[in-house]
């Protein structure tokens, strides 16, 4: 059903932006609504509750969690090429201006790894894309500041992804916060080969939509793999973990196409935020949900408007 309504989706989003000035306004929109929601959760997890991280659930009875936080840290990191798009092409910049602070300002509290790892590819993206030497120029800019805050702070990029020390989820109850020694001794590892092991046991044809969280070895968790591609290939099998790729590449495919022949930042916005989606499957499920279909829709409104201008 909730794939049916993404198809849905995407057949509306072209019916309503069917112009440049409705792709505008539509970016706007989202850079003016993020702000008060950032400024909400900041208030209430940094605040209110006095912790030392920003989540998304407000709870006054759990007093903050950083449960379930990646999902908009992800949604945050896709729509990011967006804002920077408009940033750059647009007379209204304070309006982006703001949007991509509080929009960073989230990342750096919520202590994302996939998301941060999403908003770096797409930045990369975006540099090697972009005909706008302008926007290379503040890209590089920003990507040798990243570099050298990592190296002169003396970060430990083990501890990052082992969320280890200064980096672990002191948000979470303490059953969840464990020392791993390796990644696949860690619940997203155990998912991981639940995953693959229940593919391979499906002769690579899959169990069937919805049946993960139902495995005989599910212990009784709703918890799905955070991993869109090993899902797919459990439930849905190797043409149904195809055909999504296929998709998403298909996708990228059109939109490269369209950049040979338009110079438009939002045309290459769509297509970072499209890379961006590839690897953000890795980490979250995203593919019933509204902002996986929303950045495929938005391409199709990208290739609708474009297609036939020259």
């Amino acid at each position: 059903m909730k794939i049916l309504l993404g198809i849905f989706l995407i057949f509306s989003f072209i019916n309503l932006l069917n112009r440049e000035e409705d792709l505008n306004l539509f970016f706007l929109v989202i850079a003016i609504t993020i702000v008060p929601i950032i400024i909400y959760l900041s208030y209430k997890y940094l605040y209110v509750y006095g912790l030392d991280f920003v989540g998304v659930q407000v709870d006054d009875s759990l007093r903050g969690t950083k449960t379930f936080k990646n999902s908009l840290a992800t949604s945050l990191a896709l729509i990011a090429p967006f804002l920077l798009a408009g940033f750059f092409s647009n007379k209204r910049r304070v309006i982006y201006f703001f949007g991509i602070s509080a929009l960073l300002f989230f990342m750096y509290y919520v202590n994302s790894r996939s998301a941060t790892i999403i908003l770096l590819v797409e930045i990369l993206f975006f540099f090697f894309l972009s005909r706008s030497e302008k926007l290379k120029r503040n890209l590089r800019f920003i990507l040798l500041f990243f570099i050298g805050a990592i190296v002169i702070s003396g970060i430990s990029l083990s501890d990052w992804i082992m969320k280890n020390n200064a980096f672990s989820d002191s948000g979470l109850p303490e059953y969840f916060q464990v020392d791993n020694e390796s990644l696949f001794e860690t619940h997203r590892g155990f998912l991981l080969i639940e995953s693959i092991n229940g593919y391979l046991d499906s002769s690579l044809v899959g169990n069937g939509i919805a049946t993960f969280r139902i495995r005989p070895t599910n212990l009784d968790s709703r918890t799905d793999t955070h991993n869109d591609y090993t899902l797919l290939l459990y439930e849905q099998g190797t043409l149904g973990f195809l055909l999504y790729l296929f998709l998403i590449m298909w996708r990228l495919s059109v939109n490269s196409k369209l950049l040979k022949q338009h110079s438009n930042r939002f045309l290459e916005a769509s297509s970072c935020s499209l890379a961006g989606l590839l690897v953000s499957l890795l980490f979250v499920n995203l593919i019933q949900t509204l902002i996986f279909w929303t950045i495929i829709a938005l391409s199709y409104v990208f290739s609708s408007i474009y297609k036939n201008k020259r």
